[in-house]
């Protein structure tokens, strides 16, 4: 519920004070959803599309960007795997789990891009590489060189 509340008060105070333009920043477990979080955010990424056209004359443009792990972030899967060394056991709930990686500059590089684009409305969602999580895990394990 956070998600959508939050968002509507993002989209309430942009219309009300005129902003330009706005980009939500969204992730890619809203894209075909599978448990509560991923649902709230497509939740809330509807809720940013839909406003656009609401806003009067002085339209706000909404659009949403969707992205995966940020390489290095608080909650990013690198982190988690640094503490492997000193933990040890790590349970890996399915092998096949995977995890799309992207870079802070990369994803400032998106907004800006998005920003200068201006399609409103738009859902952008940008090829990421992948990687199973239990390779992370294992590398994380191996000797440095």
């Amino acid at each position: 519920m956070t998600n959508m509340k939050g968002s509507l008060n993002v989209i309430d105070a942009a219309i009300d004070k005129k902003v330009r333009s706005v980009v939500a920043l969204s992730t890619d477990k809203a894209s075909n959803a599978v448990d509560l979080y991923g649902s709230t955010e497509l939740a809330s990424d509807t809720l940013f599309v839909a406003d656009n056209g609401c806003s009067g004359p002085q339209q706000t443009a909404f659009s949403v960007v969707r992205y995966g792990n940020n390489m290095g972030s608080h909650g990013s899967t690198i982190p988690f795997f640094m503490l492997i060394r000193d933990k040890g056991v790590i349970r890996i709930t399915d092998r096949r789990m995977t995890r799309c990686m992207i870079s802070f500059e990369e994803d400032v590089e998106l907004v800006w891009h998005i920003f200068e684009d201006r399609v409103d409305g738009e859902v952008y969602a940008k090829r990421m590489p992948s990687m199973k999580v239990a390779d992370g895990v294992v590398a994380q394990r191996a000797p440095e060189a």
